[in-house]
């Protein structure tokens, strides 16, 4: 047996785990999709998976978090990220540690980054074990994510009292609030008239057309600014024991302009007024000689 053929009779005596390798894949994307309006929070959806044959141990993924965004935490079983604490801002780096990965496993978890100005940044992301890799190629997925400028805008819709007998005059304030972090522009605010209020003014500029009050705000309102647009002002038509409700709501104008500021966060982009109704009082008044 010459030394050729002793060589491959000793390569295949050797047991299969000898030629198992580790082979991590790193998945990296970025939610809600790209532009996000500044003030916004950016939550980037990752996986770790192992295509390999044998067992990744000591996984782990280290992030580059870019000076424009500030870390505001992470979800996944079994993932602890060291580097920024939550609610510091960037530049910085996140090392996460992650479970041992048997072959076709993967490690989900999520990081948020809130952003602060218009901007285009990279999310690095790179992930790694004490095994040597099989395929570095995949390990490496950077999310580059686009920001535009942002204005969050709040609207507030305060009835003049909790209650209100039937048949009185009533009024409700209308404003807008600006929490940035750019000027506020091209905005329209709506109230649909509510059942059981006759409406009998509206501020200036506002129109009441098949029951919906339309505001059209021009702007811009700066940062931390707030406006008062004005009183809705009407009668309580509805009887004695009801509840009247009114809704207001605020957004872009239709037809704004893509460059106008976006919204990062529509959570208060309503506001509702609830105003019990008691009853009225009906006089008469007689005279007599």
């Amino acid at each position: 047996m010459n030394y050729f053929t002793r060589l491959v009779s000793l390569f295949l005596l050797l047991p299969l785990s000898a030629f198992a390798g580790v082979d991590l894949i790193l998945n990296n994307t970025d939610a809600p999709f790209d532009p996000i309006a500044a003030g916004g929070t950016v939550t980037y959806t990752l996986s770790v998976e192992n295509d390999g044959d044998a067992a990744a141990t000591g996984v782990t993924t280290t992030h580059s978090v870019p000076a424009s965004v500030s870390y505001e935490g992470l979800t996944g079983a079994g993932v602890t990220c060291v580097g920024l604490a939550v609610g510091a801002a960037g530049p910085g780096t996140l090392t996460c540690t992650h479970p041992n990965l048997a072959p076709s496993a993967t490690s989900s978890f999520t990081i948020d980054l809130k952003t602060t100005v218009q901007d285009f940044y990279t999310f690095g992301a790179v992930a790694s074990s004490i095994e040597p890799e099989d395929n570095a190629a995949n390990n490496t997925n950077d999310e580059s994510t686009t920001v535009k400028s942002g204005a969050n805008v709040a609207v507030s819709l305060t009835p003049a009292n909790a209650t209100a007998a039937a048949g009185s005059p009533f009024t409700w304030a209308l404003d807008i609030s600006n929490a940035g972090p750019d000027p506020a522009e091209s905005l329209r605010v709506t109230v649909p008239v509510p059942a059981g209020f006759t409406v009998t003014s509206l501020p200036a500029g506002c129109s009441n057309i098949g029951g919906i009050i339309t505001c059209d705000i021009a702007g811009p309102i700066a940062d931390g600014a707030s406006v008062s647009i004005g009183d809705i002002t009407g009668v309580i038509s509805a009887g004695g024991g009801s509840t009247v409700t009114a809704t207001a709501a605020v957004g872009l104008s239709p037809g704004a302009s893509p460059l106008v500021p976006g919204d990062p966060d529509t959570s208060d982009n309503t506001s509702v007024g609830n105003v019990t109704v008691t009853a009225g009082t009906d006089m008469t008044i007689s005279k007599s000689r």
